[in-house]
């Protein structure tokens, strides 16, 4: 709608066109600055309110790393659990096949062989007898079936690089070849530069026993007339050449410990330096697969220490245990002495 001007009569009558009034902008006041950019376009950001920003960001991701990290751990955790959980469940899948729990083998300079069955004639550890139970496992556990001489031990070697990640804890390690830190070879296998881990052990009881014990020196002699030393110190259900029955476990199998987590002193993660960490995963009667629930060796969280006996983990607060039932329970630090030690006993009637 147009508005128009007054006009005179003589402009009236003369019809002359009304022109449109322009809507006229309001000034500033006299002195004031025009807060309005040219062209109408906002300023870049400030320093100041930059830094702010920055500052708001920095919180928020302090707030939250501390959650993302717990939240990841929990998952590793689980994982971690349900490994053990399969491994439990494959330990009772043999002892229902064979009559008894896995073997601990026989020494550190054994590996496991096919051709040994299970039990006193098996050189290899309890790891070895679980693996035509476990996924992936069965190929590994066939390598060297019906061979002899160099091309079994050749075999062994093979199967002694083979990494498994069922027998990782996330939380630790990855699932692959670490430095071979034995010096020798094994007596039924050939050196190998770079050789898979494990980071689960099987409990011998819960008394001071020495886990490096005396070994045959040839496959001849731990299958004749070798004098092996006594295992009646070993109150658990895995230690050198066992064949523990449930009927033996008079505890109860849902309160004794069958396999755990192992300690590992966190320098030596990946260069084997620990006793307990050089060997294999296959390895016979070992400190690498094996510990003990000794009222000294309480479970820990991996550290700067060394303890080659002991339970631990690189958990924040607890190390899992798998039982004789297969059920997985957590166990704290702080965890009774009594109840740890009495878990690790087989027949203690607690």
């Amino acid at each position: 709608m147009l508005v128009f001007e007054s006009a005179s009569p003589w402009e009236a009558s003369h019809c002359v066109e009304a022109t449109p009034i322009a809507l006229k902008q309001q000034r500033p006041i006299c002195g004031a600055p025009d807060s309005t950019p040219q062209g109408g376009a906002r300023s870049a950001f400030t320093l100041v309110e930059l830094l702010v920003v920055l500052a708001i960001i920095g919180v928020l991701v302090a707030l939250l790393l501390p959650a993302v990290q717990a939240a990841r751990e929990r998952s590793r955790m689980s994982v971690c659990s349900n490994h053990l959980r399969q491994l439990s469940l494959a330990a009772l899948n043999l002892h229902s096949i064979h009559g008894h729990l896995p073997s601990g083998g026989w020494g550190t300079t054994w590996t496991g062989d096919p051709n040994q069955g299970v039990g006193p004639t098996q050189p290899g550890g309890w790891t070895f007898s679980l693996l035509p139970y476990v996924e992936q496992g069965a190929t590994l556990h066939a390598l060297g079936k019906g061979q002899s001489g160099e091309s079994l031990r050749e075999s062994l070697t093979s199967a002694s690089q083979v990494p498994l990640p069922l027998f990782h804890c996330p939380s630790r390690r990855a699932s692959q070849l670490y430095p071979n830190a034995r010096p020798y070879d094994s007596m039924n296998a050939n050196q190998a530069e770079a050789v898979a881990r494990g980071d689960y052990a099987a409990c011998a009881g819960d008394r001071g026993n020495n886990i490096a014990i005396r070994e045959p020196a040839t496959m001849e002699e731990g299958l004749g007339d070798y004098n092996w030393p006594s295992t009646r110190g070993y109150t658990g259900v895995v230690f050198q050449r066992s064949t523990i029955d449930f009927r033996q476990v008079t505890d109860g199998t849902s309160h004794t410990l069958l396999l755990g987590e192992k300690y590992l002193c966190t320098k030596f993660y990946t260069n084997g330096g620990a006793t307990s960490d050089r060997g294999h995963l296959l390895i016979g009667f070992a400190p690498d697969t094996i510990r003990i629930a000794h009222s000294s060796l309480t479970p820990r969280k991996d550290g700067d220490r060394l303890s080659p006996k002991s339970f631990g983990s690189a958990h924040p607060s607890l190390v899992y245990f798998a039982y004789c039932d297969g059920s997985v329970r957590g166990m704290t630090h702080d965890v009774d002495v009594s109840v740890f030690t009495s878990a690790g006993n087989r027949k203690d009637g607690s």
